[in-house]
């Protein structure tokens, strides 16, 4: 009888508890899909957020909306609360895709920007971030890129870029990973909004210097450059460089395009004589196969040793170039700071109070040591 009992009593428990008490469905809320955060009037910070509408359902194909809402408030938490007075229900930024930041905001500190959402159970950690060029809210405005929701053309883009490591995988959680170890620097993919065509794209890469942007981009080859010599390169990576002046009548015979197919980098930090005691020498070997070269001949060991050192010095030129943007920008994205704290301390205790003004100054020399490994199927 007691067995019966206790049977019986778990039967009706497990139908009375039966699903989850604090469930929350997506049907009765409205989700914020992307944010914009740019500097207001009197030290306010300006909100954009994009709201996804489903229209009601007819027959065919539901095309979703953009509801756009603009608020001012003297933090991320209060600028949410203003918004609960112009959004008609409850509202969640759980499916936010992507955060846009207006450049002279991001100059300020991006980190408070984000601290509310560490500390929130349900926030979108895996949100893509980027900085834009002039107001993020003149992006988020548009609702619409092309067919799709501007947040989700956005997201897809930045995804695109990260696949074929144009840009870093980076995400507001690895934000906080960066802001709070000061011995490696941040870099973000940066956005322009072109208003004359009203297009967005991808122009290349916003260098931070500690929990804010620097005011230094990186453009589209610049960033290539980068990303090989911090050790990444995708299934494309088309350098193109130009080899000669001597046909006028068809300039495209004058380059020479190629894409990475093997990458090696090494790093040696040594120290130095001088006011900065520190220098860094970045080795980057690359093997690479000719995509584009009308003038061929690339069975000729001459014409290969010759494209070997024009590939050799062009590309030596573009590292150091985007090394002086780095050490102008103080931003270490390498690590060498990292580096000397775990291999070289004693250095590290001779630099480390004064390591911003030492990696500004210090002397660090890229070699790039290109050899043409694949000629093509016509060679």
């Amino acid at each position: 009888m007691k067995y019966i009992r206790i049977v019986g009593l778990l039967t009706v428990s497990a139908i009375l508890l039966a699903g989850c008490w604090d469930q929350k469905l997506l049907r009765d809320v409205r989700l914020v899909y992307g944010f914009s955060f740019d500097a207001g009037k009197d030290g306010l910070l300006k909100i954009g957020a994009a709201i996804r509408e489903n229209p009601p359902s007819t027959q065919g194909p539901v095309t979703p909306e953009s509801d756009v809402k603009t608020v001012e408030g003297k933090n991320v938490l209060d600028g949410r609360a203003q918004l609960d007075h112009q959004v008609a229900g409850n509202y969640k930024a759980t499916k936010a895709q992507v955060f846009l930041i207006g450049d002279e905001l991001a100059k300020k500190d991006i980190y408070s920007l984000f601290s509310q959402y560490y500390r929130m159970a349900d926030s979108p950690l895996n949100a893509k971030v980027a900085i834009v060029k002039g107001e993020a809210h003149d992006i988020i405005k548009m609702r619409r890129i092309g067919t799709m929701l501007v947040s989700e053309y956005l997201f897809k883009l930045i995804k695109t870029a990260e696949k074929n490591v144009m840009v870093p995988h980076t995400n507001m959680m690895m934000i906080f990973k960066y802001t709070i170890d000061p011995s490696v620097s941040l870099f973000l993919p940066h956005v322009a909004y072109n208003k004359k065509k009203n297009e967005v794209k991808l122009d290349g890469l916003a260098l931070m210097d500690g929990r804010k942007f620097s005011g230094t981009v990186l453009d589209i080859d610049e960033s290539n450059m980068c990303m090989l010599m911090y050790n990444k390169k995708g299934k494309i990576n088309a350098l193109t460089i130009k080899v000669s002046d001597e046909d006028n009548r068809l300039p495209l015979r004058n380059y020479l395009t190629v894409n990475v197919d093997r990458l090696h980098r090494k790093i040696r930090i040594q120290p130095a004589e001088g006011e900065y005691p520190l220098q860094v020498k970045l080795d980057l070997e690359l093997d690479v196969k000719v995509w584009e070269y009308p003038k061929d001949r690339l069975d000729n060991p001459e014409v290969r040793k010759m494209l070997d050192e024009q590939l050799n010095e062009e590309l030596t030129k573009r590292a150091e170039k985007v090394i002086k943007k780095l050490q102008k920008s103080r931003c270490d994205i390498f690590g060498i700071a990292r580096e000397l704290i775990a291999y070289h301390p004693e250095l590290w205790n001779k630099v480390k109070d004064e390591w911003e003004t030492v990696f500004s100054n210090m002397t660090f020399k890229p070699q790039v040591h290109a050899r043409i490994a694949y000629k093509g199927s016509t060679n």
